[in-house]
């Protein structure tokens, strides 16, 4: 691509808008246009994060998403529900891409209000957002898509371990349990009592359970794959670590097949994606084997004393959770090579 793609990014200070900070910027075929700050304005990207000292020049600006969005040819949004609306707007107005990685579009309007708490103000764009894990839904990136919901990671972790095996039969879908663990990089980096060091080292908390916001999430997106009703009881907890997400997913199995059937349903799915890999037999997945990149291991087990299936998925809930998962879909849009900027391996030790 000749001409570099003009990218602005709101909320560029948190966690996940710093991951998508450091692919971005060092990028050939990128210009970081804006980064537009509520509570800085005025101030060196460089001061408020320092892992860019002497690498960043940029200064965040102003909260003026009409401005930033008029002189930007893809908006990267990473902020909180209820805070991309105006943005949303104000793209479609001018006719530019917005990739979400908040939660404001991935919802029909009713659900959205129920487990958000909150009215939407711009809920006749919901139709027009495409929901992308590419893996499972890059055909619905088409021509003149302009908005996407790029999925929680929660619900990423899961979907990709769980679609394939619905979608082939192979599950029952009326009472699903999900299990997950996430770092405490999914907190946010606001201060939270929770996230304190000495709250939680040495401790594992569940929280949200049965009433975490990723629930409808995965109920709304796997239903596209069974016309049987698709039911989730699911139960994240807090880990002692920074990045990663590890979920657990015990179902029942709808049809006689065994553990190798099952394993090469999902090795036939993935089998030409470079993501997502399906780990060989009585391997588990680790969630430091994907640290730091955009990789999804996945393997399942079939119980054999109860008849249970069970399937595991790790990713890092900053990459392919969010940034990396949401450079995919920008790469997917603008006809470039999907790998570009996440391509590489993991980070270990």
């Amino acid at each position: 691509m000749d001409k570099k793609i003009k990218v602005s990014l709101f909320g560029a200070t948190g966690y996940t808008g710093i991951e998508l900070y450091r692919r971005l910027k060092v990028r050939d075929d990128i210009e970081i246009i804006d980064l537009p700050s509520k509570s800085s304005p005025g101030k060196k990207y460089s001061e408020v994060v320092g892992t860019t000292f002497n690498l960043s020049d940029e200064i965040l600006v102003d909260w003026k998403p009409e401005e930033t969005v008029k002189k930007s040819d893809v908006v990267f949004t990473a902020l909180p529900h209820g805070e991309t609306f105006d943005i949303a707007k104000a793209c479609k107005t001018y006719g530019k891409k917005l990739i979400d990685i908040g939660a404001d579009y991935r919802l029909e309007k009713d659900g959205y209000a129920k487990w958000y708490g909150l009215e939407h103000r711009e809920s006749d764009l919901i139709d027009e957002a495409v929901y992308c894990i590419p893996e499972l839904h890059r055909n619905k990136l088409v021509e003149g898509t302009w908005l996407v919901a790029n999925p929680g990671c929660y619900p990423t972790s899961v979907q990709l371990g769980l679609a394939p095996l619905i979608e082939a039969g192979i599950v029952e879908t009326k009472n699903i349990i999900v299990d997950s663990k996430s770092g405490v990089s999914g907190a946010g980096r606001s201060l939270k009592l929770v996230t304190l060091y000495s709250e939680q080292n040495e401790n594992v908390n569940a929280y949200g359970v049965g009433t975490h916001r990723h629930k409808p999430e995965m109920e709304r997106h796997l239903q596209q794959y069974t016309d049987d009703k698709v039911k989730i009881m699911f139960t994240p907890h807090l880990m002692p670590m920074t990045r990663g997400i590890h979920s657990t997913i015990y179902t029942t199995l709808k049809r006689d097949v065994n553990e190798e059937q099952i394993r090469q349903v999902l090795i036939d799915k993935y089998k030409d994606e470079y993501f997502v890999k399906v780990l060989n037999k009585g391997v588990m997945p680790h969630t430091k084997w994907v640290y730091g990149s955009n990789f999804c291991h996945i393997n399942v087990v079939l119980d054999e004393d109860t008849g249970n299936l069970v399937i595991l998925s790790a990713i890092d809930n900053l990459v392919k959770g969010a940034s990396g998962q949401a450079i995919q879909n920008m790469n997917i849009l603008f006809g470039i090579e999907e790998k570009k900027g996440i391509e590489n391996y993991p980070i270990f030790p």
